[in-house]
């Protein structure tokens, strides 16, 4: 009888065990944090390059030319196309250029004739003309048989130990309507013939934009384009409309990778489609940046700190000096948004596809 008895309490304190094993744990209905994750398809599959020389940094600058173009949508299909020309350069005391980066984030969007997307807008992955590489097929119609990144580098080689204003007098020729600044100097056709007139253009830009720096040993650009909330497909009497994003970042950094001074910009341009797949977009008007726009962007009303877009990176960008890659990513967002105090101070815009862009041209630097 004892046995048993004890065998029946046993029996009770391992069934009790196992009840209090499974107790649920309550969940935690707190708001969480996410910080800045690397995705895998965020991560460039090429080494960005840029010429350089040896010499001392004394200033930076961030330039682009931004184009539009789109077919209408008609016989089953139509497209939208960007055309960011960026040039990421820095300057010595006499400036004279002595890194260079050039590219052109060339991004198109397939459309459907009764104004619906081919693909889902978040789907959509754009990659720059360096990033393509070989995949972008120019080399089999080049007189000189070298690729588009091939001749854009060669082009980064030339420019260095020249000013922005010599660069702007780099001799070209119209070859055709589509070829317009065509380069003729001698001692660049061997390596460059496709139009550089963009080119020319984004390094005045970057050259007018210089801002100074101290400490500066490297360079790295960091450029990345998405579908902003402004891309809709047609819908009752209204037609649809492509508005793309391309994020670029040039950033300074010591021998140490630690950011001693970035430059951040946002090419935000509309492609709009009337109703009936006419274009409604001006396309010979010359595309902007946010920056470019300054005040004209017009979002100081309906900010809480009554600051502007630039304004707002500007502090993003000022914020940013002094921190590595790893203390960037590792900050904490909400909804995209910044929750350090002292970056809310000043900017408080979504920052989490700027600060990715970040990283990325502190990583790339060189």
């Amino acid at each position: 009888m004892k046995k048993i008895m004890s065998l029946m309490l046993s029996l009770v304190l391992v069934l009790t065990l196992v009840a209090c094993g499974e107790k649920k744990v309550p969940k935690d209905n707190n708001k969480k944090e996410t910080k800045i994750e690397e995705k895998k398809e965020d991560k460039v599959s090429f080494e960005r390059t840029p010429a350089k020389a040896k010499a001392e940094i004394v200033k930076i600058g961030l330039g682009s030319s931004v184009g539009l173009s789109a077919k209408p949508l008609k016989d089953g299909k139509g497209d939208a196309v960007s055309n960011v020309t960026i040039a990421g350069l820095a300057f010595d005391k006499e400036g004279k250029i002595v890194e260079a980066y050039i590219d052109v984030a060339q991004s198109k969007f397939l459309l459907r004739d009764d104004g619906t997307f081919a693909k889902k807008p978040s789907e959509v992955q754009f990659m720059t003309k360096q990033e393509v590489q070989d995949k972008y097929g120019m080399k089999k119609a080049s007189k000189i048989k070298k690729e588009w990144f091939e001749q854009a580098n060669a082009f980064q080689k030339y420019i260095l130990g020249k000013t922005a204003e010599q660069v702007l007098g780099i001799e070209t020729t119209k070859k055709d309507d589509n070829h317009l600044s065509v380069p003729t100097q001698a001692d660049l056709v061997s390596s460059v013939t496709m139009d550089i007139g963009e080119f020319q253009k984004a390094v005045k830009a970057a050259w007018d934009n210089a801002v100074e720096v101290k400490g500066a040993k490297n360079l790295g650009l960091g450029v990345t384009t998405i579908l902003g909330q402004a891309t809709k497909e047609a819908k009752g009497y209204k037609g649809a409309s492509v508005q793309f994003e391309t994020i670029v970042v040039l950033t300074a950094t010591d021998n140490k990778s630690v950011v001693v001074k970035t430059v951040i910009d946002n090419a935000q341009n509309t492609i709009s489609f009337n109703k009936d797949g006419s274009i409604m977009t001006d396309l010979k008007q010359q595309g902007t940046t946010k920056k470019a726009l300054g005040d004209k962007y017009d979002m100081k009303k309906a900010s809480k700190i009554k600051k502007e877009w630039f304004e707002q990176v500007q502090g993003l960008e000022k914020f940013a000096e002094g921190k590595t890659a790893d203390q960037l990513v590792a900050l904490k967002l909400e909804k995209g948004k910044a929750t350090d105090a002292d970056l809310l101070a000043s900017t408080t815009i979504t920052v989490e596809g700027l600060i990715k862009t970040l990283v990325s041209s502190i990583k790339t630097s060189k």
